[in-house]
């Protein structure tokens, strides 16, 4: 019983705003040429986000976006973000960036800037 409660805990999402930006992949396991990673200073520098080959291509490779995503902790202990195919997303300039991400930690930690790296 508590490891299905367990299982089921892992199963909610949190959505949350994060910055993102697109960059080519050279030498990481993946088909897709161009990946999306969370902007420095919010994840661990490993952690990809997975989402639309639309949002991908819409902009060109280093662009920035606003998106909605949720973490997903797989069964291997490998976790990456997830921008669901409904959920919204929109370009951004790095100062709107730089910006928004100033302010959320503001907002989340005090005056103080701390990152949500593990």
């Amino acid at each position: 019983m508590h490891l299905k409660f367990a299982e089921a805990l892992n199963q909610i999402l949190i959505k949350m705003k994060i910055i993102v930006e697109t960059f080519r992949n050279p030498g990481e396991p993946s088909s897709s040429k161009v990946r999306v990673r969370p902007m420095a200073g919010q994840f661990k520098e490993t952690y990809r986000v997975w989402c639309s080959q639309i949002m991908r291509r819409s902009q060109p490779v280093g662009a920035l976006f606003r998106v909605c995503v949720t973490r997903v902790d797989q069964p291997d202990g490998e976790s990456y973000l997830r921008i669901g195919l409904h959920d919204w997303w929109e370009p951004v300039s790095r100062d709107e960036a730089e910006t928004f991400i100033r302010e959320q930690y503001r907002i989340i930690m005090g005056s103080s800037v701390v990152g949500i790296s593990e």
